[in-house]
């Protein structure tokens, strides 16, 4: 098809002015607009096939959708040659303990985009089960329950659906001032179809613009990667004019954090490297004042409206795993009391409430483990566990799973082999 279309393009232009499929004289331009046009536009879709196709900006240094987390274990989900029997979902309250503890099990570093089996979990389940089940974790930092849902959808319900989700869950998750909408996540740019769109914008009643602009970043890649794009372009203009013009210096991040304009050091649009998992480090975080902040800002005002799409995803993900016969086990995460505290009035019964109804009305079960750490000394920053207390939790979380249905599920079909990562 391709070929015939630039055949039919340049068909006008032969060098004797006669038309090569005709043989007809045809008079002589200067110009043959339709036919640049036409090439124009060929070489544009060209380019967005081929962007959505080999997803080359997973090797630039700049950050991307192909480079993010979501992306990124989405990939390796994908690649795994069979289905695992549990998968972890949640955000950082999941993320943090699941790494921490796998770094001090391993007892080495690695890159935690793409070492994504949890052997701590499987190793501490193998005790219940007589054998190591494949324990993934597709939990990701800023996952909402929306987030979660599509994640079960278009990656967890295919060909290599788990036996078991175990869910962890936090206030957070339903209640996020700081993020405009379920459809500016980071899952929600990297997995929705036009499906996905057309579900939102009429539950929300976007503006025509709104929808138009979600509708087409699932039809053009150039659209849906325009910001990375500019970001990368940006990034090489910059390097290219610091190389031709010796007198132009561009603000750079030197060794110790501080922006400004020096001759070395990382630019702002440089993302250079792997985020890793160390033993006996924290995950990255903001420290304590500011991710009290941070959690005021999430936190109040309460948006009901938010707060009840959330609760309906979550609705929609029990729904999804029974239609597919996956095993649910909702997990109520621990958070600080200072955490909690940050809460509007009577939000976090109200929360707790509706959850234990959702639950009872679905025939879900509900592991409620707030109540094991809500002193500051066992969190990083009031939110995120310690690495040395991430191991106590998550044996108490496979302690408590081990009589849940999820793992019944498990030891009634039993466990897929496993192929650890210690390669990575």
């Amino acid at each position: 098809m391709l070929e015939l279309l630039l055949i039919l393009a340049f068909a006008p232009l032969g060098r004797s002015g006669r038309n090569i499929l005709t043989n007809q004289s045809t008079p002589k331009k200067n110009f043959q607009f339709p036919q640049v046009a036409l090439l124009a536009l060929l070489m544009v879709c060209a380019v967005d096939i081929w962007l959505g196709l080999t997803h080359p900006l997973t090797k630039a240094v700049t950050p991307n959708l192909d480079r993010s987390e979501t992306f990124s274990t989405a990939c390796v989900y994908n690649e795994q040659q069979q289905a695992p029997d549990v998968v972890l979902l949640g955000s950082s309250l999941m993320v943090a303990p699941v790494m921490q503890a796998e770094a001090l099990f391993l007892g080495r570093p690695f890159p935690r985009f793409e070492h994504r089996q949890s052997t701590f979990v499987s190793d501490l389940l193998s005790k219940s089960l007589g054998t190591n089940p494949n324990v993934f974790c597709f939990a990701v930092a800023g996952e909402a329950v929306s987030d979660a849902y599509l994640i079960t959808k278009h990656v967890l319900t295919g060909d290599k659906k788990p036996k078991a989700i175990v869910y962890g869950l936090a206030p957070r998750d339903f209640q996020d001032n700081t993020c405009p909408g379920i459809d500016s996540t980071e899952a929600f740019n990297v997995l929705s179809d036009l499906r996905d769109v057309k579900e939102v914008a009429s539950d929300n009643n976007f503006a025509f613009d709104r929808t138009a602009n979600l509708a087409l970043a699932r039809i053009s890649s150039l659209w849906k990667y325009r910001n990375d794009i500019r970001s990368y372009a940006t990034l090489r203009l910059k390097k290219s004019m610091e190389r031709v013009l010796p007198w132009v210096v561009f603000d750079k991040y030197d060794q110790y954090g501080n922006l400004g304009p020096h001759k070395k050091g990382q630019y702002p649009e440089e993302a250079i490297g792997k985020i890793q998992a160390f033993p006996n480090v924290a995950m990255e975080n903001a420290g304590n004042i500011k991710t009290i902040q941070q959690y005021i800002r999430r936190y109040r005002p309460e948006n009901k409206s938010a707060v009840d799409q959330q609760f309906e995803h979550l609705n929609k993900l029990i729904e999804l795993c029974r239609d597919n016969q996956i095993e649910l086990l909702l997990v109520n995460m621990p958070l600080s009391k200072t955490n909690i505290d940050l809460l509007p009035d009577g939000f976090y019964k109200n929360y707790i409430d509706r959850l234990q109804k959702m639950c009872a009305q679905n025939n879900t079960q509900l592991l409620d483990l707030s109540a094991l750490y809500n002193g500051e000394e066992s969190y990083t920053d009031t939110v995120h566990l310690k690495p040395e207390v991430s191991k106590e939790f998550l044996s108490t979380l496979v302690s408590e799973m081990s009589r849940s249905r999820a793992i019944s599920a498990v030891k009634k079909t039993g466990v897929s082999l496993i192929k650890t990562q210690n390669a990575i």
